[in-house]
């Protein structure tokens, strides 16, 4: 479903958006998403069930790690 697509993007999720995943966005709790050119998004999640949005974070192999934000 995702092999050789091509990612375009880093947003936030709207409030619409967040609401069709089920849950509330707040200051410390809004969700992103990775956009692809197809227009299909991917979006971190709190765990299965979508309790809640996440931030991606991103790591190497030397060890170092730090979170996705999108621009404003």
């Amino acid at each position: 479903m995702l092999i050789g697509k091509k990612i375009v993007g880093l947003e936030w999720l709207t409030d619409k958006e967040a609401e069709q995943q089920g849950f509330e966005q707040g200051r410390y709790n809004k969700a992103q998403k990775i956009m692809l050119e197809d227009g299909t998004f991917i979006t971190a999640m709190a765990d299965p069930e979508g309790n809640g949005p996440g931030f991606l974070i991103i790591g190497d192999s030397k060890g170092r790690s730090w979170t996705l934000e999108p621009k404003k």
